[in-house]
């Protein structure tokens, strides 16, 4: 299968205002392209005669297409410009979603069935578009004159509004997107000392289209050291999970249709590298 794409894109910023005054609107778009799972397009059939069944790989996928468009205005700010704060908006045309299907009452001949069964394969399903709005913040407390202008915050939040087309024209949620999401990160840095304390968060989202299973919403708190010492060497401390988050996933857009509950724990690492010059 030979396929040819012509990926064009264009990113462009201008200053509002004198460049002293930090401003700037941004645009951008952009072509990009994303191919199949290997294992959606493997030419390999598993049969099984007992059902009249077979699962094969579908080597003629199209590739997964998106146009994207950017336009957002940002603001530096302080001394060096070492603050932002920024706001935009967004839009993704997408086509050729990649979707598992069982397709009944298929000719099983060319893989030594003389009869009909079922099919399962993948397939391209139908465009989506999703647009949204996104936020962040970020700045070192350089206003103070004692130990706070060591620290930092870091603060961002977005919104998407997204649906698709599946293969058999109804309309579904684009997997993987969560409606809202945000994040923020408090931390110092001094010397050879750089501390953060992160929040993800997320709402529920599709995790996988075939079985309509979703993923609850939940929040995850993790915390990062690192230490320089004798030039070269970084000692790192990484605690992620440490409230103890589950991940809960359900059925069907209904949390009353259990899947699974999976108790992740804390997880905590120690570290210790050396850069060779």
């Amino acid at each position: 299968v030979s396929q040819d794409h012509w990926l064009p894109s264009l990113n462009t910023r201008f200053s509002i205002g004198d460049l002293e005054d930090g401003r700037y609107i941004r645009f951008a778009v952009g072509r990009v392209l994303s191919r199949p799972n290997p294992q959606f397009i493997k030419p390999i059939a598993e049969l099984n005669d007992d059902l009249d069944e077979v699962e094969v790989g579908n080597p003629n996928l199209d590739p997964y297409l998106a146009w994207q468009y950017d336009l957002a205005y940002e603001y530096y700010f302080g001394d060096t410009g070492e603050g932002l704060f920024s706001i935009g908006v967004f839009y993704k045309d997408v086509e050729n979603f990649f979707e598992e299907v069982s397709l009944e009452n298929q000719d099983l001949s060319p893989w030594g069935v003389d009869d009909t069964g079922t099919i399962n394969t993948y397939v391209n399903g139908g465009a989506g578009e999703s647009i949204g709005i996104e936020a962040s913040y970020q700045t070192p407390f350089t206003m103070f004159d004692n130990f706070m202008r060591d620290f930092g915050i870091v603060l961002n939040y977005t919104y998407v509004d997204s649906e698709r087309t599946t293969f058999d024209g109804e309309k579904a949620p684009m997997p993987g997107t969560s409606e809202h999401s945000a994040n923020a990160v408090f931390y110092y840095v001094k010397n050879a000392w750089d501390a953060r304390l992160v929040y993800n968060y997320r709402d529920d989202y599709l995790f996988n289209q075939d079985d309509q299973k979703y993923i609850e919403g939940a929040g995850r708190l993790d915390f990062a050291l690192r230490f320089s010492f004798l030039e070269n060497f970084v000692a790192s401390l990484d605690v992620a999970n440490i409230t103890e988050e589950s991940e809960y996933s359900y059925y069907d857009d209904d949390l009353a249709r259990f899947h699974k509950l999976q108790l992740e724990g804390r997880r905590v690492a120690l570290g210790l590298s050396y850069t060779f010059q």
